[in-house]
C-alpha cells in the first residue's frame, strides 16, 4: 500500500514537472532606426501617390489590419481599414487625378528600429492638411498602425453626435504595452493642465525634436523644439478643456504610445477640437538627467525631480485640430 502511494505521488510530481512553461514574450533582433525612417517615408509616399491617382483601394496593403484612422471630420473616428478606404475613395474619386505635395515632413524612429513616426504638412488640391502617422514592422513587413489627418485651420464646431470611444485591440504577449496607453493619458492631463505643470513636463521630457502643431494653420502653427514651444506658450498658453480620451494605444514594440481626446478652448462647444499626443519611451536613468538631446535650459537638473513621476515618455508631437462637422 505504501509502495503504491509513493508511486502515485511520483506520477503526480512527474505530471506537474512536465507542464508546459508559460509562453515567453518573443524577442526580436533590433532593427536599424535609419531604415525605419525610410520605411515610414516610403509608406507615406505610396499613400500620396495613391491619392494622386484616385486609387484608394491600392492602399490596402499599406495599413495594418487593425490600423486606427481618424479623418478630418468629427465622424471620421476609429475607422477600420476597409471603412477608411471607402471614406477616402468617396472623397477623391470625383477627379481622375489630384495634386498632392508634402511641404514639411518630420520623421523619427524607435531605438530598436521596429517602429517609426511621421508628422507631415501636406497640400491636396490647394487645401492644407496635417498628417500624423505611426508605422511598425509586422511579420517582416512595414505597415501603418495609426493615422490622424486634419485640415489646417479646420472649421471646428461641436460634433453633431457624441463620438464613440475606441480602444486598441490586444497588444500581443507583452503586458507592458497595456500600461502605455494609461501613461499617455496621464501625460495628456499634464500637458493640457496648469501652465506650471506643462513647463515642468517640457523641461524634463521634451527636446529638440518635439513638435506642437496648433489648429490655426499657417506657417506659425507648427512649433519645433522645446525652446520654441515654451516661448510660444509663455506668451499665450493655450487653455484647453479636455474630456475623456476617445482612443489610446501603443505600437506593437511598445516604443511609442498615443492618446486622442476631444477638447475645447474658451467658450467653444465641448468637443469642438481634438488633441492628439504621441510619446516615445526612453530610459529614465540615461536621459532624464538632462544629458541627452534636450534643450530645455536648466530644467534638466537631476536634483530637481519632475512633478509627474514614473512616466518615462518623451513628447514627440502634440497636435491640436478642429475637425469639420
Amino acid at each position: 500500500m505504501l509502495q503504491s502511494g509513493r508511486a502515485a505521488l511520483a506520477a503526480i510530481a512527474l505530471v506537474i514537472g512536465c507542464k508546459s512553461p508559460p509562453p515567453e514574450v518573443p524577442v526580436q533582433e533590433p532593427g536599424d532606426p535609419d531604415e525605419a525612417k525610410k520605411e515610414i517615408k516610403s509608406l507615406l509616399g505610396e499613400v500620396y501617390q495613391s491619392v494622386r491617382r484616385s486609387n484608394a483601394p491600392g492602399m490596402m496593403s499599406l495599413a495594418a489590419p487593425d490600423v486606427f484612422v481618424a479623418g478630418p471630420r468629427h465622424g471620421d473616428l476609429g475607422l477600420e481599414r476597409s471603412e477608411a478606404l471607402v471614406a477616402l475613395d468617396d472623397a477623391i474619386r470625383g477627379k481622375k487625378s489630384h495634386k498632392v505635395k508634402s511641404t514639411k515632413l518630420d520623421v523619427g524612429a524607435a531605438v530598436d528600429g521596429r517602429s517609426a513616426w511621421a508628422v507631415d504638412q501636406i497640400d491636396v488640391d490647394g487645401k492644407s492638411f496635417v498628417v500624423v502617422a505611426l508605422a511598425a514592422e509586422l511579420d517582416g513587413l512595414w505597415a501603418l498602425t495609426a493615422v490622424h489627418v486634419a485640415r489646417s485651420g479646420g472649421g471646428g464646431g461641436a460634433p453633431t453626435s457624441p463620438p464613440q470611444s475606441w480602444r486598441a485591440p490586444a497588444q500581443g504577449a507583452n503586458p507592458a504595452h497595456g500600461a502605455a496607453a494609461a501613461d499617455a493619458e496621464k501625460v495628456l492631463a499634464q500637458l493640457t493642465g496648469e501652465p506650471e505643470l506643462r513647463v515642468d513636463y517640457l523641461d524634463h521630457y521634451a527636446d529638440r525634436q518635439s513638435i506642437v502643431v496648433r489648429a490655426s494653420g499657417g506657417k506659425k502653427a507648427a512649433l519645433r523644439g522645446v525652446k520654441a514651444i515654451k516661448k510660444a506658450w509663455k506668451k499665450k498658453p493655450p487653455v484647453w478643456t479636455v474630456d475623456a480620451p476617445l482612443a489610446a494605444a501603443s505600437t506593437p514594440d511598445g516604443a511609442f504610445a498615443w492618446v486622442l481626446a476631444p477638447a475645447s478652448i474658451d467658450d467653444e462647444p465641448a468637443g469642438s477640437r481634438r488633441v492628439l499626443i504621441v510619446l516615445e519611451k526612453f530610459d529614465v536613468e540615461v536621459e532624464a538627467d538632462g544629458e541627452g538631446d534636450g534643450d530645455g535650459g536648466g530644467g534638466g537638473d537631476a536634483e530637481e525631480a519632475p512633478v509627474i513621476q514614473g512616466l518615462p515618455w518623451r513628447l514627440v508631437v502634440l497636435h491640436e485640430s478642429a475637425p469639420d462637422a
